[in-house]
């Protein structure tokens, strides 16, 4: 298996993570296959990583690279490209009205511009995966949050991203169904990086390079 570096950040700070002695200063290197978790100072901002990667948050010092790019030079074309193999689990759940569940998940398809004679197959294994089968023509709105979270889950992966980006919730759900769906994918080539408030109990991850190790800023 490849163990290339997906995501990488040296000494880094942005300006929310200023605000997170947890995370100031942070160096972490995820490599394909790996599953990590990145703690966060209870009650601080833990969702700065996802705004960096898309271009929202700018690096104030350090360096980091995403996919082999470094992260303060990527182009907004390129920025657009790479978020293409980046798959993101936000920590709320959005039940949009007006949209069934398998219109939910076939977005980030149609985004890439995947033709439309392959996204019904790709919506049904996933629907099928996650056992939300006979939900498909379901609104969103009218799904349990086990089954927001598991659509949720389905959309971040859908692509087969080369990166998740998963913002955990310090819930039974998070800590046993979403660790160990995403444990699995780690363990065919996917890397994951997993941030949870400090007080979250992490459970032991099982992957082949890596057995569920955790981040820490470095002092």
């Amino acid at each position: 298996m490849a163990t290339d570096i997906v995501l990488q950040l040296e000494s880094f700070s942005c300006r929310r993570t200023r605000l997170d002695t947890a995370t100031a200063g942070l160096s972490l290197a995820l490599r394909s296959g790996e599953f990590q978790f990145l703690p966060t100072a209870p009650g601080s901002d833990a969702t700065f990583l996802i705004p960096l990667i898309t271009g929202e948050e700018k690096l104030v010092t350090g360096t980091g690279t995403l996919l082999g790019y470094p992260l303060q030079k990527i182009s907004a074309r390129r920025r657009r490209q790479l978020l293409q193999h980046t798959g993101i689990l936000p920590h709320q759940d959005f039940a949009p009205t007006g949209i069934t569940l398998g219109d939910f998940l076939a977005i980030p398809l149609r985004i890439s511009g995947m033709a439309e004679s392959q996204i019904g197959s790709r919506v049904r294994k996933a629907l099928i995966e996650n056992e939300l089968l006979l939900q498909t023509h379901e609104p969103m709105c009218t799904l349990k949050p086990s089954q927001l979270r598991l659509a949720a889950l389905a959309q971040a992966l859908i692509k087969s991203p080369r990166l998740i980006i998963a913002e955990f919730r310090s819930d039974d759900f998070d800590r046993q169904v979403t660790t160990q769906i995403l444990q699995k994918y780690a363990s065919h080539g996917g890397a994951v990086l997993a941030m949870v408030d400090n007080t979250f109990s992490t459970p032991t991850a099982r992957t082949e390079n890596s057995v569920g190790s955790e981040v820490h800023a470095t002092p």
